[in-house]
């Protein structure tokens, strides 16, 4: 099969010559992505994460999802982070275990599910095996928004859950304890096009301001 390629112009000449430092690749790259000053470029390539991303607690379920972590913590509560099996929800999932570990959280575990017999999302049978482990809280990455069902039986057994999530939503939510979703409908956070580990990463921001008294570590 003959494939077409559709590229993009390359960049005037005079941008190039501008940013002699970039290879040109980059300075392609970052031209199409409307980052033409260096000002933009700099932002871009060596952010300050404490003024160039946004607060995390735009999200409006953020203060209610860091107070149940927080208090997880606090009781040394079983927290288990829920992947998915895709890049997306690998990169999450670490995100949010790095984050319990640089905070010295031992009672933390994560569980990716398999993609040919467990399939995408949480599953009821999961659900059940987590709670007989122990678990109390449940964070999802990349994924929950779909399974209304299987947080209904985790809030049966006692297991709170906080979905974190970027994928279509259902016409009903399910009944988490929190739900950090950029598309949710009244989401106050501007930007509706983080992927699954963008939104895992603002958590772990949240998580990190509110212990910066005792911990260092900014993501």
């Amino acid at each position: 099969m003959e494939k077409n390629w559709n590229t993009l112009p390359p960049p005037p000449q005079s941008f190039l010559d501008e940013h002699p430092e970039l290879p040109a690749i980059a300075g392609t790259l970052l031209y199409h992505r409307n980052l033409h000053t260096q000002k933009q470029i700099d932002e871009f390539l060596n952010p300050d994460y404490s003024t160039d991303i946004h607060d995390p607690y735009l999200f409006q379920d953020m203060e209610k999802a860091v107070t149940r972590i927080s208090l997880a913590i606090e009781q040394n509560e079983k927290i288990t982070v829920h992947g998915d099996y895709d890049a997306d929800g690998v990169s999450g999932a670490t995100i949010l275990t790095n984050m319990f570990r640089s905070l010295s959280y031992l009672n933390s575990d994560v569980y990716i599910p398999h993609r040919e017999t467990e399939g995408y999302g949480l599953n009821l049978n999961t659900i059940t095996y987590l709670h007989e482990q122990g678990t109390k809280l449940v964070i999802t990455c990349d994924c929950g928004i779909s399974n209304k069902p299987e947080v209904d039986l985790a809030n049966e057994l006692g297991v709170d859950v906080i979905i974190t999530d970027h994928h279509s939503i259902p016409d009903v939510l399910p009944n988490a304890y929190a739900i950090i979703h950029p598309k949710i409908d009244g989401e106050s956070y501007p930007d509706k096009t983080l992927a699954g580990g963008a939104v895992a990463f603002k958590v772990a921001q949240a998580i990190f301001k509110k212990h910066a008294e005792t911990h260092d570590t900014l993501p």
